[in-house]
């Protein structure tokens, strides 16, 4: 971005500069130069414009390289509370959506399931398999060790690289204090 600016600043000063520099250097008044001077005006306004044009395109492609959703970095928290196989479906889709779209090193996504919604983290839940995926391209999914408890489910029971957390809420709060967009599925 600093060299964008620079390169735009830069090309401005340049026909700015030529533009000027024809227009208060012209010392002799002869014929000849006064032609060359009539000429010479409508050369230096299609260079100008070719220029301001060049300036113009350059930006509106830069701009157009952004995306619609700004750049980085961004973090987000998905809280499955849900045995739901559609709210699942629903939370999984999204998160690949992201990964597809922004990618992980810009963005940092984190699955929390919590009651009923640990029922999807189990290693033979039938998205196993995405979630395997999905953790290979870098989502964090975590499992809230209170809900373990009261629904009598160990850890050994989780689908694999399945972190526990010491309580749903208490990363709820300590992920939202951080600055991330919680999003409930």
């Amino acid at each position: 971005m600093i060299w964008n600016n620079y390169l735009l600043n830069s090309l401005h000063r340049v026909c700015t500069f030529e533009v000027l520099n024809q227009a208060f250097t012209r010392r002799s008044r002869s014929a000849t130069t006064i032609k060359a001077a009539k000429e010479k005006p409508t050369k230096w306004l299609i260079t100008i414009l070719l220029c301001y044009s060049l300036l113009l395109s350059y930006g509106v492609a830069w701009a157009a390289d952004a995306p619609a959703w700004g750049h980085g970095p961004y973090r987000m928290l998905f809280e499955v509370d849900s045995a739901k196989p559609s709210a699942w479906s629903m939370t999984l889709g999204a998160v690949a959506h992201i990964v597809h779209k922004v990618g992980i090193p810009p963005a940092r996504l984190e699955v929390l399931a919590w009651g009923p919604g640990l029922q999807m983290l189990l290693k033979n839940a039938p998205d196993a398999m995405e979630i395997n995926i999905l953790q290979m391209r870098g989502v964090r999914f975590v499992a809230c060790q209170t809900s373990m408890r009261r629904l009598h489910i160990t850890a050994r029971q989780l689908a694999p690289g399945v972190s526990v957390v010491a309580g749903g809420m208490a990363e709820l709060m300590k992920r939202h204090n951080e600055g991330w967009a919680e999003v409930k599925m």
